[in-house]
């Protein structure tokens, strides 16, 4: 993960690269701890520029209780997961997919971001309590653009975005990488200055997990 407040503010956003994230869970329910109840059963990883997308990773997880959830919204059942890796076993791999990059996600803050954290914990990471990234969803809510939605399905379907199998982790964090230069647009956003200056859960530092 980067803090873009390090980055030259006249930096054009085309240069950076961007980790977008999107998760899968079996629960949608916080506890009073800072915490989620469930446990992630599928996470999508689209890295991208604003000029498209460059590289792409995804893995179903198999959740602890072998409960998948809400097959009905994510089209994951049991028997799609009991071979699968957990997520003590992957994590290494999406952290470095976010080394260096800014995080993004469509309901990040309060969805996606939170349920990484959750499981990071759950293996003893200690996090930070705060959570820094770009949300497309806020990017959509605050736009001077009259969208008829700001979820997914419907930004995606207003800028002409295929999300042929939404819901799906790694078909969501395409279609978002797929948003973000359209939302960038929408706000005159070109640079780094222009993003930081605007939007303060874009300011460093960026990653989830407390300092030694």
């Amino acid at each position: 993960m980067t803090d873009l407040t390090l980055l030259d503010p006249a930096t054009p956003l085309s240069q950076v690269e961007f980790a977008v994230i999107d998760v899968e869970t079996n629960d949608f329910t916080p506890d009073g701890n800072d915490e989620r109840q469930g446990e992630i059963v599928q996470v999508g990883v689209a890295i991208a520029t604003t000029s498209g997308i460059i590289d792409r990773w995804a893995s179903n997880i198999r959740p602890l209780s072998g409960d998948p959830g809400r097959t009905d919204i994510h089209g994951l059942t049991a028997d799609d997961l009991k071979d699968a890796p957990t997520f003590a076993e992957v994590h290494h791999q999406l952290l470095a997919l976010f080394d260096g990059r800014p995080i993004v996600g469509h309901g990040l803050i309060r969805f996606d971001a939170w349920w990484v954290r959750s499981e990071l914990r759950r293996l003893g990471y200690v996090t930070r309590k705060g959570v820094v990234g770009i949300d497309t969803l806020d990017f959509a809510r605050g736009a001077p653009v009259a969208y008829h939605s700001n979820r997914l399905g419907p930004l995606c379907e207003h800028y002409g975005i295929s999300l042929d199998g939404w819901h799906s982790a790694d078909v969501d964090a395409e279609a978002t990488a797929g948003l973000l230069p359209h939302l960038f647009d929408a706000h005159s956003i070109q640079v780094v200055g222009d993003l930081t200056g605007r939007y303060k859960k874009a300011r460093g530092p960026v990653s989830w997990l407390a300092a030694d």
